[in-house]
């Protein structure tokens, strides 16, 4: 039944959640990463090697970082996801294996709006806007 109903949605939409799924398990990783090395190293060793208020303030530069990289990349991610489901529903008919081709566009997609992102975050750091947007990050986080 779920099979079904997953047949039924056009790659359009398919492809976005894909897509928007990447975006936001991808950089859940690195954080479980390093919650699993916090719980493996003993938490003496762990905290001895990391000053408090230092994580405490890399904590908040992070999250407000990490609010404003989100923001960003999901700009380029949804219609470079909506114009790859399109072109493998009308320009591909004929691919026997359109969800594999959309699981390898999807990842291409991912990187491609990182990329983009990271573009953006350059050039707002060139003119000087990246500063104040997160200096007014930092107040809310706080």
């Amino acid at each position: 039944m779920l099979k079904e109903k997953w047949n039924k949605i056009q790659f359009k939409n398919k492809s976005i959640i894909f897509a928007l799924l990447m975006s936001l398990i991808v950089p859940i990783i690195p954080t479980l990463l390093l919650w699993l090395l916090s719980k493996v190293v003993s938490d003496n060793l762990f905290y001895s090697l990391i000053d408090l208020q230092a994580l405490l303030f890399l904590e908040v530069n992070l999250l407000s970082v990490s609010l404003l990289w989100l923001l960003i990349r999901f700009i380029p991610l949804v219609p470079l996801a909506y114009l790859n489901g399109w072109l493998l529903e009308k320009k591909f008919k004929k691919l026997e294996r359109k969800n594999l081709y959309l699981w390898i566009t999807s990842i291409l997609i991912y990187f491609v709006s990182l990329a983009i992102g990271a573009l953006i975050m350059f050039l707002m750091s060139k003119v000087g806007f990246l500063n104040n947007v997160l200096e007014v990050f930092k107040a809310f986080s706080i």
